[in-house]
């Protein structure tokens, strides 16, 4: 079985937690701007349900036949999707559809959270429309009594090509730092791992007999340390080597 240098282990290593990373943030970041995205919407549109809910409170006594009218007025200033109903669930105004066409709304979560005396912020895919609808509804009041519920509705298509979009410029950027990451990755691992093989290649040295060259002291404490006791040993079988021989060249000329 090949084994890999050393280098590539360390560089694997960078590349793998650095790859993690940057997938972890770009994850982060888009989930955190698209979350932002929606509280921020979600905040003018209620705004504008209350200032509608305000114009509308007097005419769904008195005159509720123009509640649809202007709903759509209001509807078209705004570019707002704006909907009352009533307690019972009958859709009594619409700006974008005619109110009598238009099914009971008395089960939509969004409706029964404002009957509650709460402000309602539902995200729903709208099967009708194809696409996905940020509602957001609050109650519509006589004193203390709750009359019906306003309903405001942006389409969140413009949010999701937004975030579409912003994914793929993130993407970019962190295919750019991936790249510039791995440079860096590599010279890091290289910069580690060349202590390493110059002490590899001294110890070669070494069991062949070359016993003159001393290895070369890393800048790492751990590593000078390994080098100086490599070197103290090389010294020592050096001297033994040499001391062998004189005692052999000794005995050489007793026998003759």
């Amino acid at each position: 079985m090949r084994r890999l240098p050393l280098l590539w282990h360390i560089f694997s290593l960078f590349l793998i937690l650095t790859l993690v990373v940057i997938v972890a943030v770009t994850w982060y970041a888009a989930r955190s701007w698209r979350g932002f995205f929606l509280e921020r919407t979600a905040q003018d549109l209620e705004s504008r349900a209350h200032l509608a809910a305000a114009k509308m409170g007097m005419l769904l006594n008195q005159a509720p036949e123009r509640l649809d009218p202007l709903c759509k007025e209001l509807g078209r200033l705004t570019g707002t999707r704006l909907t009352v109903i009533l307690p019972s669930g009958k859709v009594v105004g619409d700006s974008e559809e005619d109110p009598a066409k238009m099914d009971n709304h008395g089960d939509r979560p969004e409706v029964q959270q404002a009957l509650q005396g709460r402000v309602g912020v539902v995200t729903r895919f709208s099967y009708t429309l194809g696409h996905t609808r940020l509602y957001v509804t609050v109650p519509l009041k006589e004193g203390d009594q709750i009359r019906g519920v306003v309903r405001t509705s942006l389409s969140l298509v413009a949010l999701e090509e937004a975030h579409r979009s912003l994914y793929g410029k993130i993407a970019l950027g962190s295919l750019g730092i991936a790249l510039v990451v791995t440079g860096l990755s590599f010279f890091l691992a290289r910069r580690l791992a060349r202590p390493l093989e110059d002490l590899q290649r001294g110890a070669r040295r070494f069991a062949q007999g070359d016993l003159d060259r001393q290895l070369p002291l890393p800048t790492t404490r751990e590593l000078a340390d390994l080098a100086e006791t490599l070197n103290e040993m090389a010294e020592q079988l050096k001297n033994r080597l040499h001391d062998l021989s004189r005692q052999g060249r000794l005995q050489q000329a007793v026998l003759a």
